[in-house]
C-alpha cells in the first residue's frame, strides 16, 4: 500500500467497547500483534469480514485481532455482542479520527485490514473481504523475523492499481 512503508500504528484516540476505557490506538496495541478490520453500520460487506477475522482468531490466539468501528459508538457495543464477533477486541473511533485514520493508513473504503506487528510496525493492509489472514499473519512473522525496524511494509491481496474494488466507500 502507498505510503506504509516503515509506517507505524498511529496514536489516535480510541474507545476500548466493551470496558469503556479510552486510550489511543497505538497504547491499546503495544507490545503485541494485532490484526485491525475498520468498520462502519452502513457497510453490507463488513459483518461477513468480522466473523472471518473472528474465526481466524480462533486458530491464531497470539494475535490479538480487533473490529475498529469508525460511526457509532452504539453500533459498535451491538456488534461486540454477537456470537459470531465474540473472540474479537471491539473499538471505536469518532469521525474526526476516522479521517485521520484513513489517511494513516492510506484507506478509502471498509472493510479495511491492517496487520500491526508487536513492535508497532505496520506490516500488512489489505481490503477485508479479499483479506488474506493467513498471509497477513505470515508478514507478521516476517517483520519478527527481521526485527524492529527492518519492516517494509507490504500490501497483502491489494487489488492492481486502478481495479474497482466493491467495498464501501465513506
Amino acid at each position: 500500500t502507498p505510503g506504509m512503508e516503515a509506517a507505524r500504528v498511529p496514536d489516535l484516540p480510541v474507545v476500548v467497547v466493551e470496558s469503556g476505557e479510552e486510550t489511543t490506538l497505538h497504547a491499546w496495541a503495544a507490545g503485541r500483534p494485532v490484526i485491525l478490520d475498520f468498520w462502519t453500520s452502513r457497510c453490507t460487506r463488513c459483518p461477513a469480514a468480522l466473523a472471518k477475522l473472528n474465526a481466524f482468531k480462533l486458530k491464531h490466539g497470539d494475535i490479538a485481532c480487533a473490529a475498529v468501528n469508525l460511526d457509532s459508538l452504539d453500533n459498535a457495543t451491538m456488534m461486540a455482542e454477537e456470537d459470531d464477533v465474540a473472540e474479537l477486541e471491539h473499538l471505536f473511533m469518532d469521525m474526526a479520527t476516522k479521517e485521520e485514520a484513513k489517511a494513516a493508513f492510506s484507506f478509502a473504503q471498509v472493510p479495511f485490514v491492517v496487520a500491526v506487528h508487536a513492535s508497532g510496525a505496520l506490516a500488512a493492509a489489505s481490503p477485508g473481504t479479499s483479506a488474506d489472514l493467513p498471509a497477513m499473519a505470515a508478514a507478521l512473522a516476517a517483520v519478527e523475523a527481521a526485527g524492529p525496524g527492518e519492516n517494509d511494509a507490504a500490501a497483502v491481496n491489494a487489488p492492481p492499481e486502478g481495479q474497482l474494488v466493491l467495498d464501501e466507500d465513506f
